[in-house]
């Protein structure tokens, strides 16, 4: 099938625009590959802060610290049991203990 001379006119009127859309699509293709790009360096730098650790900002909020007792943990545990008994016993001096209450069981049953 022959090109006709009016076939030939509407290409060349249409050969820049053909250009353009050309061009855009190349435009395209590289705006998408660089985002994609770019959206794997920012979840690559989330998983490496969500993997590193980061000292508290302030430690006004949290627990208080820790003291020691003089004297050693276990004894200065002991001897806050101690008074924690005796200001029990202070405060309530009606009640009678019996040291052998609670100490045995019968299987007898």
């Amino acid at each position: 099938m022959p090109i006709k001379p009016i076939d030939l006119q509407t290409l060349f009127s249409q050969l820049e625009q053909v250009g353009r859309e050309r061009a855009a699509g190349k435009d395209g293709n590289v705006g998408i590959l660089q985002q994609s790009l770019q959206g794997m360096a920012q979840l690559k730098k989330r998983e490496e802060e969500a993997k590193a650790v980061r000292k508290p900002e302030s430690s006004d909020d949290g627990a208080p610290g820790v003291n020691e007792r003089e004297g050693g943990s276990r004894e200065g545990k002991a001897g806050a049991r101690r008074e924690k008994d005796e200001a029990a016993d202070e405060a309530a001096p009606n009640v009678i203990s019996d040291p052998d209450l609670g100490s045995r069981v019968d299987i007898s049953g």
